[in-house]
């Protein structure tokens, strides 16, 4: 397609198949798992890098809540662009005391009581030499909407509880769906650390991640995007049509004829009502 990038005159198509390509909607139960998935990599990997590090919990008050919505003209009701923009100004706090930006992965949440009010749950990470109770005093005196916790530590099993709450099922807000606040290249040092591992050999080029524990799933995209040229990318997947192989909700499912794909349709129907059911996806749009 012609877009900005290519100058508005697209290469020439040399695959059909690369016109059909199905997409993430990005809304789903699957696709949460899949973001949740991709952001324990990169923090793993992040802590990897930098091994001080600090989950923290940020509160809001009311009063706090009505400043910023009367101050910036947000709608109190639209929560997460009230936490964007009191993430956006603790930030900038930190900036300006530490003399450069706090690495950091942020969801935001709502309360289970009465007044279900916004929060957010964040890992911070302690770089040039910062001690864990530097950053744990520089989070605490700089968190001025509400109440601050913090953990006192961080490891996979931090980052594996944090990641959940993408794919957290909340009875009592239903229609919520957490916002993600990152610092740009979190967990980049993989790409150079990892490049030799990744080297294009065309169908056999490794494309997978493995976790300490030897557990093996997919490259992030982050990380795709990084490793290999627009062109290998589009390679990639022409390879992975050519295998045959689909997965829904984690299962692998052969599709390399008209019944099999019936089958796999079949599938993801089921798994779509499923989901109404069980995680409430509403995709209506």
């Amino acid at each position: 397609m012609p877009t900005q990038k290519n100058h508005y005159n697209p290469p020439t198509c040399t695959d059909e198949r690369l016109k059909y390509i199905e997409v993430e909607c990005g809304r789903c139960y699957e696709c949460k798992r899949t973001k949740a998935r991709q952001w324990k990599i990169r923090n793993a990997e992040q802590l990897k890098e930098t091994p001080t590090a600090v989950f923290f919990t940020g509160t809001f008050t009311d009063e706090r809540i009505e400043k910023i919505a009367k101050k910036y003209n947000i709608n109190k009701n639209n929560v997460n662009e009230i936490a964007t923009k009191e993430v956006r100004l603790f930030l900038e706090r930190l900036r300006k005391i530490n003399g450069k930006s706090i690495k950091h992965w942020i969801v935001t949440e709502k309360g289970h009581t009465n007044t279900r009010r916004i929060h957010i749950h964040g890992l911070f990470y302690a770089e040039n030499k910062m001690t864990k109770w530097q950053l744990n005093k520089l989070l605490r005196d700089n968190w001025i909407a509400g109440y601050s916790y913090y953990g006192s530590y961080v490891n996979e099993k931090t980052i594996n509880y944090v990641s959940k709450y993408l794919t957290k099922d909340d009875l009592d807000n239903k229609d919520f769906t957490g916002k993600i606040l990152v610092s740009p290249g979190l967990g980049k040092n993989y790409v150079n650390r990892m490049k030799q591992k990744h080297l294009w050999k065309n169908e056999k080029t490794n494309v997978e991640y493995q976790f300490r524990n030897g557990q093996v799933t997919m490259l992030p995209k982050y990380y795709k995007q990084k490793l290999f040229t627009e062109d290998e990318r589009e390679r990639l997947w022409i390879y992975k049509m050519e295998e045959g192989y689909k997965y829904v909700m984690g299962e692998k499912i052969r599709v390399t004829n008209e019944k099999e794909e019936k089958d796999y349709n079949n599938i993801c129907d089921f798994y779509r009502e499923r989901n109404k059911r069980v995680h409430f996806d509403d995709l209506q749009e």
